[in-house]
């Protein structure tokens, strides 16, 4: 067992840890588009070079150890909310520290999602600092949601991309502010985090944020999701700031988990563990 999983065993068993469990489903339409707005290819052969999960390939160890994962998900996220409660459609991906793996984690959970065959999918790319998944996917110079929370475009399904695999979309970063945190901390957020989870019945809404010591991005977004998964990367995420990223989650307004990436045991599979 390495030491990132001894911590996350002890965090399990000690109350004050300050986390709780965390868990991604019924199909509809895609999101309307205007005629004149096709629908983006993904490049499945870099995304595959680069180990991403993409539904045209035999990739059946990464396709079981998500399932693992998105189930959980699932389980929880279509459930009535408590009144006033966050939508437990709405997930965000973060992490402690940066290149743990959540950018990676957040697409290859859309693209198991958007395989399934009674869900839809947005993904969207709220780590307004780094913008990764926006370059991952090619959306650079595309508005997304900085233009929508400064109220450079008025309408959410400006901003939404539909891609050519049928149940997912994408929603960029859009371009760089210098206020983003206040943003991301703004009415316009909470809006928006409504808008998307209630459009379809059958909408799984993943969002990729910024570290949680990286500055108040993510934290700031917590405030607004129903569960959250927390990267974190064996036998390099210490336990000292896994616990000081936990402790900025509030379990009271979203169930919190931790999803272990780069496991040498599982040649570098991810798997999801409760944390509470």
């Amino acid at each position: 067992m390495s030491s990132i999983e001894r911590a996350m065993e002890r965090m399990r068993r000690a109350p004050a840890a300050g986390a709780v469990d965390v868990t991604a489903a019924p199909m509809s339409e895609p999101e309307p588009a205007p005629a004149s707005d096709p629908a983006v290819a993904l490049d499945l052969a870099a995304l595959r070079e680069l180990g991403m999960l993409t539904p045209d390939a035999d990739q059946r160890a990464l396709q079981e150890q998500y399932r693992l994962v998105k189930r959980q998900l699932l389980a929880r996220a279509f459930r009535p909310a408590p009144d006033g409660g966050n939508p437990v459609n709405l997930i965000q991906i973060t992490s402690a520290l940066a290149s743990e793996g959540k950018t990676f984690t957040a697409f290859n959970l859309a693209i198991s999602v958007a395989m399934e065959v009674d869900f839809t999918v947005l993904l969207v790319d709220a780590d307004l600092t780094r913008r990764g998944l926006t370059h991952l996917i090619g959306l650079q110079g595309r508005p997304g949601i900085t233009e929508l929370l400064a109220g450079e475009v008025g309408d959410v399904g400006s901003i939404v991309t539909r891609t050519d695999i049928p149940r997912l979309s994408v929603i960029p970063a859009g371009q760089g502010h210098p206020r983003s945190t206040e943003l991301v901390a703004s009415d316009a957020m909470r809006r928006l985090s409504r808008e998307v989870t209630t459009r379809y019945h059958d909408r799984l809404v993943i969002v990729d944020s910024t570290p949680l010591l990286m500055d108040s991005q993510a934290a700031t977004l917590a405030a607004h999701v129903g569960q959250i998964v927390v990267v974190v990367e064996a036998s390099r995420t210490a336990e000292m700031p896994l616990r000081n990223a936990i402790a900025l989650l509030d379990p009271a307004t979203a169930d919190v988990g931790l999803l272990l990436n780069k496991s040498m045991a599982r040649r570098r599979s991810s798997y999801y563990d409760d944390a509470s």
